[in-house]
């Protein structure tokens, strides 16, 4: 994945509280430790949002159009760092975007 979001939410049904922790996505690598927020450990709700890193000269923000929807899972997460490894299934990816056509006769 050339970008992206990952998201580390308490999952408060199974008893975790705390602050949220989150990180950008780049190449397929993330670190809550270096540009994120790190999580606080116990069981998490996980929700993965990835893009094409193609960015707008426009908007620097901008890191490309999403290549699926949300991907959410579960993990209990130890409460001491840790690497975690996600796989987001072949099921979720979408195709890359294409471009509307405009050749078509009326």
């Amino acid at each position: 994945m050339p970008a992206g979001r990952i998201y580390f939410t308490p999952d408060l049904d199974k008893g975790n509280d705390g602050p949220q922790g989150y990180a950008p996505i780049k190449d397929g690598k993330y670190d809550t430790r270096k540009d994120g927020q790190g999580a606080t450990g116990g069981p998490m709700i996980v929700v993965i949002k990835g893009y094409n890193g193609v960015s707008k000269p426009d908007n620097p923000e901008w890191i490309g159009e999403p290549l699926f929807e949300a991907y959410r899972t579960s993990i209990d997460l130890p409460k001491t760092p840790s690497v975690q490894n996600f796989e987001v299934p072949v099921h979720e990816k979408k195709g890359p975007a294409r471009a509307p056509r405009n050749d078509r006769k009326i």
